[in-house]
């Protein structure tokens, strides 16, 4: 059982505006899951700056009173891939829709990839290998 959970959204090359298709996936995908599942569900959708160059999204999903049960994941993949296959366009026109039909729509998180130089085994390791007076 978990909080939450982390998917990425993947997108295909060549879109005009990635953070829209993001934003528009990331969405549909979870209200439609929310009424699925018939239960609140709370959401986030976020553009990662990568470490160098390159970015990637992701679609963070919780409940806001309960823990999640790991079938979640797996359906909200399905609905994430079945929306992946319509058109930019199609993509766009459905949001609008739904948006009319009142969505509730969460705007675009961006935020900085942030690295954590301690899950570097060999520097760590030779850190501690030093500290201990161990020669590699």
């Amino acid at each position: 059982m978990s909080r939450g959970i982390e998917l990425g959204i993947g997108l295909r090359e060549g879109l005009s505006d990635e953070n829209a298709v993001a934003t528009a996936l990331g969405n549909l995908a979870a209200s439609e899951l929310q009424s699925v599942r018939k239960e609140p569900l709370e959401w986030k959708i976020v553009r990662v700056e990568e470490v160098g160059e390159g970015h990637h999204f992701a679609l963070l999903v919780r409940h806001p009173q309960r823990l999640i049960d790991l079938g979640l994941r797996e359906e909200l993949k399905r609905i994430l891939e079945r929306l992946s296959t319509l058109s930019e366009a199609e993509l766009q026109s459905k949001f609008q829709e739904a948006k009319r039909m009142g969505l509730r729509t969460i705007p675009l998180t961006e935020t900085k990839e942030q690295v954590d130089y301690w899950l570097d085994k060999d520097w760590v390791l030779g850190w501690v290998g030093d500290m201990a007076g161990i020669v590699r």
